[in-house]
Order: C-alpha cells, then sequence, then structure tokens
C-alpha cells in the first residue's frame, strides 16, 4: 500500500524489518522504482543522513521476437522495358528500434515456373531492416528474353532466422511475368513453280507453310 504506514518496535527491540512483495505481471517494462521514506512522529527523531531508502525492482519479461510478413505491392511485372517491375514489402512487428536482417527465399511455381536467374536477376536472399523502420522493400525487374512463353508464376517466401519469428499465414506473396514475345507469322508457299499435264490428267498444287 501507498500513503503514510506506521511500524512498530516491541519493547527491547532495537531493529524492525517491512517487507514489500513484488508482483510478477507478463509486461515488459524497464526497472520500475519507488521510495521508502521515514517520517517524523512521537517519540522520536529521524536520523537526517540515514532517513530513506529506494526500491528498484527488475523486469524478469522478454519481449517477444518480431512477426515478419511478406505482401507484393506490385507483383505483376512484363518482360518489356517500362519501369520496376516488382516490389514486394517486408513487414515486422513490434520494437522496430534496431536492424533486423531476414531471410528470404523465391520460388517457380510448378507449372509455368518463373525461374531465379533467368526470368528475373538472382537475389541475395536477405533482406534488412533499417533500425527504426517496420518495413523493407525488395525490388526487381524481369529479364526480357526471346523466349515465347505463357504467364510465369513465382512467390517471394520468408524464411526463418535469428531475432524474428515466421509470420507464416502471411509469409508468401506471389508474382507473375507476362511475356511480350510472339510466334513469327507463318509462311505459306505453292510449289511447284510449273505443274504440266495431258489433257484427262490431274493438275497438283502443294500448299506448304
Amino acid at each position: 500500500a501507498s500513503g503514510m504506514q506506521q511500524l512498530t518496535f516491541a519493547a527491547g527491540q532495537t531493529e524492525a524489518t517491512i517487507t514489500i512483495v513484488t508482483n510478477d505481471d507478463a509486461s515488459v517494462e524497464t526497472d520500475e522504482s519507488f521510495p521508502v521514506l521515514l517520517a517524523g512522529g512521537v517519540d522520536y527523531t529521524v536520523d537526517p543522513v540515514n532517513n530513506g531508502s529506494t526500491a528498484i525492482i527488475h523486469d524478469n519479461d522478454v519481449a517477444p521476437n518480431p512477426l515478419v510478413s511478406v505482401v507484393a505491392t506490385d507483383g505483376a511485372g512484363t518482360e518489356a522495358v517500362d519501369g520496376t517491375d516488382f516490389t514486394f514489402t517486408f513487414s515486422r512487428t513490434g520494437d522496430n528500434s534496431g536492424a533486423l536482417t531476414v531471410n528470404y527465399s523465391i520460388f517457380p511455381a510448378p507449372i509455368d515456373g518463373a525461374t531465379p536467374g533467368a526470368d528475373f536477376p538472382a537475389q541475395t536472399g536477405t533482406i534488412t531492416f533499417a533500425a527504426g523502420s517496420s518495413t523493407a522493400v525488395l525490388q526487381f525487374d524481369a529479364i526480357d528474353d526471346a523466349i515465347v512463353e505463357n504467364t510465369e508464376l513465382f512467390s517471394v517466401v520468408v524464411g526463418v532466422g535469428a531475432g524474428y519469428d515466421v509470420d507464416y499465414p502471411n509469409a508468401s506473396a506471389g508474382g507473375s511475368i507476362t511475356d511480350n514475345d510472339a510466334f513469327p507469322p507463318a509462311v505459306v508457299s505453292l510449289t511447284p513453280a510449273t505443274v504440266e499435264a495431258t489433257e484427262g490428267d490431274s493438275l497438283t498444287f502443294t500448299f506448304t507453310r
């Protein structure tokens, strides 16, 4: 209890103690303190030097690891040269006072998968949150090849690492690459250049593409 309290010395007693039990909560806190002060009263004089004490409570709780997630801020790209194709934003929860490096992988889809190093530049596999920032941004472009392809798909996935936990429901973001190549038009030919036949016979012309 706070406020004025009384302590009684028994007859013949020269020393008395008080005990205060702290509450073990689940909050992450800095050290907390409060003063215990000797107040004046009847039949005694307060020691002018030793008349107060400071109690300090040290916390025993640890902040949980931040959760890291990723979203496709812009996950649709083309092989055409038209600015940055892909932007993926990583987010972290909790205390962002320090820098944090996070692992990630990029996986091609099982069908029509876009392959790192072939369809877009291979990435480092790590991204760093700057101190004070709750987001980190990954950007890259598609590679403009000359191959006629279907729309290709890939996923950016947060990987496990030190100092954070993966927000598994939000740990993957998809991207797609739209091709800008087309098959050349078919070339149709007619042969032979001359066809001869006697009256009553047939003339055959061959068309090839």
